[in-house]
């Protein structure tokens, strides 16, 4: 509905929809539900409470929320202050939770208080970045895996994520009435357009508890209880769906949109989806992107997909209009239609960078016939129109639309004083399901257990970065350029 209007803000463009539906339902969890109207009052109350703290505006801070109503008004107080946010999972292991606070330098946590069942601004004691170490017009740091061991925050502005909103409006669509929810951690930037995509064309958002995001027959109950229009998955959560609906075909009337992103989709499941006759009105499309690019670079329909020549060719359509797309080579010159290349986005969509990383800044995003244009490191390539993705060209991978670099869980096995050696790798399930495969060295007469190293991971990192798998080898094998064969260790797994 508004999608289109002038605005350089986030919290400036919500305040137009607040302004004509007031009294419209906006956001709600299982306790509680607000209008446009409250939603804007109380988010305005706790950009309030900032000042009173004497939070200075243009800076950086943290929300750390449990799932509900309060990660909306934590979001758009914190950027009706003049701030931009930096989300900390809650659910994350306590050491990764203050890497990323001591990272950002967060001086300020806006987070849960017990005794007063509501959020509260907490000071750390930290002293902050300099306000020149964040981009001006900044909306939000959001930490991707780094390939160090390190996670990296990417900083995105205001106005990158309106230029995609904005591009993205003749796939959403906006109908009178929509209702979205808002299924992922804001630790992960698909909940941008979850968010944002709901209260910018005036629907109602509802923020999915985190027992419901866990079961799949619940989270169906969910959709159509509740009569959810816009529908947003990761393929692998929408795999679990798909299940479910399959023991439960009843018909989903409301549902219009479907946008599934953050890793490749399985056209199967997509198949099966469709063989399940329970939305045959719901528009399909398959979103790809990254952080760095404000979420969504590209689309593809999906009704029905566009043909593809073998099953390692995943469509992802064609940019969206605020940007450009070239497959290019090792030298940056772009290559034939047809040969695999990398993708290079450049356009309105682009982050501003990485904090406090100059280097890493500078490698990824560079310039290209005098504009400047992100790395992605990921390899696709072109038939006609429509760019097919075909994998990473490092040990990056997607797992449940979540960016995972191998090398930093390795970095985080290593430190267990037993393991000697180790690698990860990315392989399928018996079900045909993305997981990881640890493989370590130690000594015979002082082997970990997997459920010891398994627990070891569980305090350093997220839950989506844990192997599913450990598997001890006497000695890695090693490939004919003298480095570690992961091919090898994937058949062996």
């Amino acid at each position: 509905m508004l999608l289109g209007q002038p605005s350089t803000s986030l919290h400036g463009r919500l305040w137009q929809v607040a302004r004509s539906r007031p009294d419209a339902a906006a956001v709600c969890d299982d306790s509680r539900a607000l209008t446009y109207a409250q939603l804007k009052q109380q988010a305005l109350a706790l950009a309030s409470a900032l000042n009173d703290a004497g939070v200075p505006p243009g800076g950086l801070v943290g929300l750390r929320l449990p799932r509900g109503v309060d990660i909306a008004v934590g979001i758009i107080g914190i950027l009706a202050h003049g701030s931009a946010y930096v989300p900390i999972d809650p659910q994350y292991p306590n050491e990764r939770q203050t890497y990323i606070e001591e990272d950002a330098r967060l001086s300020t946590i806006v987070e849960w208080d017990d005794g007063d069942g509501a959020p509260r601004v907490v000071h750390t004691g930290r002293a902050p970045h300099a306000k020149e170490d964040v981009a001006e017009g900044a909306a939000y740091v959001i930490y991707t895996s780094g390939s160090t061991g390190d996670p990296k925050g990417v900083i995105v502005g205001h106005r990158q994520v309106l230029a995609m909103l904005d591009a993205a409006r003749p796939i959403i669509a906006p109908a009178p009435g929509d209702v979205w929810t808002l299924f992922h951690s804001p630790s992960f930037d698909f909940s941008v357009w979850e968010l944002w995509g709901a209260l910018l064309s005036g629907g109602r958002l509802i923020m999915v508890s985190t027992e419901t995001t866990h079961d799949p027959v619940r989270f169906l109950d969910l959709i159509r209880t509740e009569g959810v229009s816009v529908l947003n998955q990761v393929p692998t959560e929408f795999g679990y769906l798909v299940s479910a609906l399959e023991g439960d075909p009843a018909p989903l009337p409301a549902l219009r949109r479907v946008f599934l992103g953050g890793e490749a989709v399985n056209l199967e499941t997509v198949a099966r989806w469709k063989q399940t006759g329970a939305a045959p009105q719901a528009r399909m499309h398959n979103l790809y992107g990254l952080t760095e690019t404000a979420v969504v670079v590209s689309s593809c329909p999906l009704d029905p997909p566009p043909p593809t020549a073998d099953p390692g060719r995943t469509p992802i359509g064609q940019p969206l209009p605020h940007l450009r797309v070239r497959l290019v080579d090792d030298t940056l010159k772009e290559v034939p239609e047809g040969e695999p290349g990398e993708i290079l986005v450049s356009g309105a969509g682009l982050a501003s960078g990485y904090l406090n990383r100059p280097e890493t800044t500078a490698r990824r995003f560079v310039t290209v016939e005098g504009e400047e244009a992100y790395r992605t490191g990921d390899w696709a390539t072109r038939d006609g129109s429509t760019l097919y993705y075909l994998g990473r060209r490092d040990r990056q991978v997607q797992l449940r639309g979540h960016r995972v670099e191998l090398g930093e869980i390795e970095a985080a096995l290593r430190r267990h004083p037993r393991v000697e050696e180790c690698a990860v790798v990315d392989v399928l399930s018996p079900l045909g399901e993305p997981m990881l495969a640890a493989h370590f060295v130690a000594a015979p007469e002082n082997e970990p257990s997997a459920g010891e190293l398994r627990a070891f991971l569980q305090e350093r990192l997220p839950r989506q970065m844990v192997p599913a798998l450990f598997r001890r080898q006497a000695a890695m094998p090693i490939s004919g350029t003298g480095k570690t064969d992961l091919e090898a260790l994937r058949k062996t797994t």
